[in-house]
């Protein structure tokens, strides 16, 4: 991600350091092609020329005709008084000195190379400038070209890069959206496990009072059982009451036979 992004930033910095250099190349071209045509043009009288001149603004060039109608020099314009002395220095500078042979020129003119000698290398001059400025379009599409070629590379890794952080974006949307779905899964597992818990406490509630009645039959059941076992012994001690009051009737009966029988025969021996 680091890499990809310091390619694009000196990508940037590449073109824009192009885009001044054009910039620059065409601003000092039109400075020159409007310089020659003020201080070098030497237009035939009676004849009326429209001129485009280009003006380069933010790499655009726009073609604006300036309309004029020279005139010979020496003579006066029309609604322009004219000055001797520049005039004549005007055409010294044209002229040159021809003592020397050598034709005199602005300082501007011999540090760029160019040498002007009649009207109609002037238009070719200026002609040539405009085609060697924009050979194949306008300067718009030449800095889109320059653009296209000196960025490919990056352009194509800014793609790659801006498709990646597409993936990035579905992939924490899908994250995103799987996320809510846990989230509303779990508030629902919550709801049933509430659910579930009250269910377990009032089946808790119920068990203890169901071990309570249990507590109480089986009580009831513990003290069925011993009226049953105290029922049991009563009943026999009901019968061995029986056979002894049977025994003791027997016993006594038996005593008082013998009794009876001794008596007599205690009496007959007295009385012998």
């Amino acid at each position: 991600m680091s890499s990809l992004r310091s390619s694009v930033s000196k990508a940037d910095v590449r073109l824009e350091r192009k885009l001044r250099h054009e910039y620059a190349k065409l601003k000092a071209k039109g400075h020159l092609r409007s310089l020659y045509r003020n201080h070098y043009a030497k237009p035939v009288a009676g004849q009326t020329t429209t001129v485009s001149t280009v003006q380069t603004v933010a790499c655009h060039s726009v073609l604006t005709s300036e309309p004029y109608t020279p005139t010979p020099i020496g003579e006066k314009p029309v609604g322009v008084q004219a000055e001797p002395q520049r005039d004549a220095q005007k055409r010294q500078r044209r002229t040159g000195n021809l003592v020397e042979g050598v034709p005199q020129t602005p300082m501007s003119s011999q540090t760029q190379n160019i040498h002007a000698t009649s009207p109609d290398t002037a238009i070719e001059l200026c002609e040539d400038a405009a085609s060697e400025s924009s050979p194949h379009g306008t300067a718009s599409s030449l800095a889109r070209r320059a653009t296209q070629k000196g960025v490919g590379v990056s352009v194509q890794a800014h793609e790659d890069f801006v498709s990646e952080v597409a993936q990035l974006r579905e992939y924490f949307a899908h994250v995103q959206t799987t996320l809510d779905q846990s989230v509303t899964e779990r508030k629902q597992l919550r709801k049933i496990l509430d659910q579930v818990q009250r269910a377990r406490e009032q089946s808790s509630t119920e068990l203890a009072q169901l071990r309570e009645q249990m507590n109480r039959l089986s009580l009831i059941d513990s003290v069925e059982k011993r009226l049953q076992k105290v029922e049991y012994s009563l009943h026999r001690l009901d019968s061995q009451m029986e056979l002894s009051t049977k025994m003791y009737l027997t016993e006594t009966t038996s005593l008082l036979q013998t009794q009876a029988s001794s008596g007599p025969r205690e009496r007959d021996h007295d009385m012998a």
